[in-house]
C-alpha cells in the first residue's frame, strides 16, 4: 500500500513541473499524463512537453509595444 502511494506523485511528475513551471498548456499535459501516462510512452511525452518552454507573451500593460501596436494599425482616416 505505501508503494502505491508513492508511485503516484511520481506518476504525476510531468503535470507538477508543468504547473510549477506556470507553462500555457497545464490542462493538455495533465489529460495526457492521466489518460496516457500508464503507457510509459505517454509519460515521456508528457514530461518533454512539460519541460518545453512556453511561448512567450508581452505583458498586457507594456507601454512599449502598445505604442509600436498604435503605430503599425493607426488610421489615419481617425483624428485623436
Amino acid at each position: 500500500m505505501g508503494l502505491l502511494f508513492m508511485n503516484i506523485p511520481l506518476c504525476m511528475l510531468p503535470t507538477s513541473i508543468a504547473g510549477y513551471r506556470a507553462h500555457q498548456n497545464t490542462g493538455a499535459v495533465a489529460i495526457l499524463n492521466v489518460l496516457l501516462g500508464w503507457t510509459g510512452l505517454g509519460w515521456v511525452a508528457a514530461l518533454a512537453w512539460s519541460f518545453a518552454k512556453p511561448a512567450s507573451r508581452p505583458f498586457p500593460h507594456d507601454p512599449k509595444k502598445s505604442q509600436i501596436k498604435a503605430r503599425l494599425f493607426h488610421d489615419p482616416r481617425t483624428t485623436h
